[in-house]
């Protein structure tokens, strides 16, 4: 077995990370909900995602992912 060892790390993958990840979390009944994400942005201005049908398990689980393109 060959070891190869450095000083400075490989930091490649993490270019392709987001700069910022937020999470928002809320309870709703189980069954079927309309839902969106709404930015609001500094200057007062907004970016609204469009409206997703989503359903949510009777153990409340579910999962909405949105990316803002700014």
């Amino acid at each position: 077995m060959i070891v190869q060892e450095s000083e400075k790390a490989d930091l490649r993958t993490w270019n392709f990370l987001p700069g910022q990840a937020r999470v928002g979390l809320l309870k709703l009944t189980a069954g079927s909900h309309k839902v969106r994400v709404v930015y609001r942005l500094v200057g007062g201005g907004r970016v609204e995602q469009p409206w997703q049908e989503i359903t949510v398990s009777e153990r409340g689980l579910t999962t909405v992912v949105s990316h803002y393109p700014g």
